[in-house]
This record gives C-alpha cells, sequence and structure tokens, in this order.
C-alpha cells in the first residue's frame, strides 16, 4: 500500500508519530501547497490536548482549540470552494469512481480554508485521511474545528506550544 504524505519542506515527521498510528506503511512525497494564511484568535487557557473534545456527532479523534467555531470554519471554506473552480471540478468529475478508494494520506501543512478544500476533495475521492499542522502560527482554529466537525480527523490550533507540536 502506498500512503501519500503532504508535508512542508522541513516535515515534522515527530509530530506526526502522534497520528500515525493506523497505518504501516508509509511512502513519503512531498507537496507544498502555499495559500492565504488568513487570522484566527489566539486563546489562552488551558491546551486543547488537555481537553476531552467531542463533536456533535461523539466523534473524538481531533485535538482543536474550540469545536465551537465550526460554523464559522465551515463558512470560510465554502468561500473556499468558490475560489478553487478546479478542485471542484475534479470533485464533481470523480467523485462516483472513488480513484482514491483505499488510498491512507497523512498530512501535515497549514490548516487553512484552501486546505480544507484539499482534504475534503481527497476523503470525496475515496481516501482515508489525517492531518496535522506544520506552523504552530499559521493555523486558522476555525477551519479546523470545521474539519473536526466533519468526522476529519486534525490536530491542530494557532499558538500551540513546542511542547504541543512534538
Amino acid at each position: 500500500m502506498k500512503v501519500l504524505f503532504f508535508s512542508p519542506p522541513l516535515p515534522c515527521r515527530a509530530r506526526l508519530a502522534s497520528i500515525l498510528h493506523p497505518l504501516t506503511h508509509v511512502t513519503f512525497s512531498h507537496f507544498y501547497f502555499l495559500s492565504f494564511l488568513g487570522s484566527s484568535s489566539d486563546e489562552e487557557g488551558v491546551s486543547p490536548r488537555e481537553k476531552s473534545q467531542k463533536n456533535s456527532k461523539g466523534f473524538s479523534d481531533f485535538c482543536v482549540r474550540r469545536i465551537e467555531q465550526a460554523s464559522y470554519g465551515r463558512r470560510e471554506i465554502e468561500i473556499a470552494e468558490q475560489e478553487m473552480p478546479g478542485m471542484m471540478a475534479l470533485r464533481s468529475k470523480a467523485k462516483d469512481d472513488k480513484p482514491l478508494s483505499g488510498a491512507k494520506i497523512v498530512g501535515c501543512t497549514h490548516i487553512n480554508a484552501q486546505t480544507a478544500v484539499l482534504i475534503e476533495t481527497l476523503i470525496n475521492l475515496g481516501a482515508q485521511v489525517r492531518w496535522a499542522a506544520c506552523n504552530i502560527y499559521s493555523t486558522q482554529n476555525e477551519v479546523a474545528a470545521a474539519l473536526a466537525e466533519n468526522n476529519i480527523p486534525v490536530f491542530a490550533w494557532r499558538g500551540e506550544s513546542e511542547e504541543d507540536f512534538w
């Protein structure tokens, strides 16, 4: 089985140890994804790693700042979908074929609305995904929450400490 791995130029492979648990064979293939980083509020207080988290459907395989921000993040993703007609055309053209069926894809990139469109496209095409943030400052908390609300394993929040990150 070949597993695609999306990563930044300096992959945070140690960080991925926490999300690789369901995978057995991993082949690394780099994909650089540039997009608008946007802004998200930095919240002080308890680390999300210290909180028990569940979305509205009971799914808990994620770690985000505030799952309650999901509706705002969903709106940002919908706007990004309008800005990415090629990705949306790919979704509609290949949705019935599920060409990525059986693929397990692990990603470590910036978590923003454009990345969410990529992640949801991979899922719509049949892949199983797990995603982590590659940069503790670039994560859009509301987008990470929207992915988690959609039962996507995502591990990201803006302002992660170095300890949280690794």
